[in-house]
């Protein structure tokens, strides 16, 4: 099968790019490997934004062309860098159904350019939304959806039911965490707990009132320290860590909390790894990202339990789910939690193997190909549609 991998080219009014789950997430040329280890033939396509419509400038060159050629016979880790296209009649061609199978959109700003020139495509095509993506719209009560997608690839099933809230049919949604999937052969030398568990992380992800409970909960316990992972979007509104600053020094904790600001996201694992505790306890939207980066390097985590936490978080096995906005019983647990030391261990121990089980990037690349392929069989039987090759079981290698 032949893929496309369709991202939007970013640029410095993409503030999201800097947040938590981006830092986190694995990069886009990670999937293209690994499919093409799984024998598909993929290009990454990068859309500028807006498209200019008709004409040929700004189109693939001579010489792109010829690396898309390249790309369609030499998969794998020496493919070419990505075709940038800044016309509709470039993306067209870049996506021509003598090229292409089946393309993927990353992250919205990818998915609107495909919803925008959907007239000029005849090949399927599905969204993957970043971790951002599905926040409603202001003044709307869902989130933007693409209205030509041919079905939806998302990383859990709280996205699943949150677009079955906005009309998305479950039936065009396949679950792929492959933006959370690590290497199996990757994994941390789990190392042993500390006796008793004084540093905690959690990231500023985690929302005010999240954040502000966790202050609260260690203000009361003096033997732990609390470090605020900031990423650059909340950096930006500086308001925000400046009042939680001001909550610290009003409850005598200042010199125990600190803020700390991440630009990479090596840098934001080293800070799990290298925590005794990581908590993340969101009123909201849950910082999927980081549970799943904690449970692969065996920190043990608390999280509140709100939208999709229990998917991944078995409390008292794999970690500890508390209800969210209580920061007294949030004390109490990380007290008993920080002096629990076989139950720390457990849960690392635990955590780690279900993170394997669920993230490792093999089968992520199996379970995405599959989608892929059904996106595909779905269009053979309409007029102008389908794959160019005969044989169906090529589309799910692997």
């Amino acid at each position: 099968m032949r893929v496309a991998l369709v991202r939007h080219r970013p640029d410095d009014t993409d503030t999201d790019r800097d947040s938590v789950p981006a830092l986190l997430a694995r990069p886009l040329e990670d999937l293209a490997d690994d499919l093409a280890a799984l024998g598909h033939e993929v290009l990454v396509v990068e859309a500028r934004r807006p498209l200019a419509r008709g004409g040929q400038k700004g189109g693939p060159s001579l010489e792109a062309l010829d690396r898309m050629a390249q790309a369609r016979t030499t998969p794998g880790p020496s493919r070419p860098g990505a075709i940038v296209c800044s016309t509709r009649r470039g993306l067209a061609a870049a996506l021509d159904p003598a090229s292409v199978d089946v393309a993927l959109a990353v992250g919205r700003r990818a998915a609107e350019t495909l919803d925008r020139v959907s007239s000029d495509l005849r090949v399927p095509w599905l969204w993957c939304p970043e971790a951002t993506d599905l926040r409603s719209e202001p003044g709307c009560v869902g989130p933007w959806l693409p209205r030509h997608a041919d079905g939806f690839v998302v990383g859990s099933l709280p996205e699943v039911e949150l677009l079955a809230r906005a009309g998305v049919d479950g039936g065009r949604c396949e679950v792929v965490p492959w933006q959370l999937s690590m290497p199996a052969h990757g994994s941390p030398a789990l190392g042993e707990v500390t006796e008793c568990a004084t540093s905690v992380l959690t990231t500023a992800g985690a929302g005010g009132a999240g954040v502000a409970d966790l202050i609260r909960a260690v203000a009361v316990l003096p033997e732990m320290k609390l470090c605020v992972a900031v990423d650059a979007a909340t950096a930006a509104g500086g308001h925000t860590v400046e009042r939680w600053a001001r909550l610290a020094a009003g409850l005598r904790a200042g010199d125990r909390i600190r803020f700390v600001r991440i630009t990479t996201g090596e840098g934001l694992r080293v800070m799990v790894r290298s925590s005794d505790l990581v908590v993340s306890v969101p009123h909201g939207r849950p910082e999927t990202s980081l549970l799943a980066t904690a449970m692969w390097a065996g920190t043990p985590l608390v999280a509140s339990d709100v939208a999709g936490v229990r998917e991944l978080v078995e409390s008292g096995t794999t970690g500890l789910v508390l209800p969210p906005g209580q920061p007294r019983r949030l004390a109490r647990a990380l007290r008993v939690v920080g002096r629990d030391t076989p139950a720390r261990s457990t849960w690392s121990w635990s955590a780690h193997r279900r993170a394997v089980e669920r993230f490792d990037r093999h089968g992520t690349a199996v379970t995405m190909s599959r989608a892929l392929a059904a996106s595909v069989a779905s269009r053979t039987d309409e007029p102008g549609w389908g794959p160019t090759s005969d044989r169906l079981d090529d589309f799910a290698a692997g």
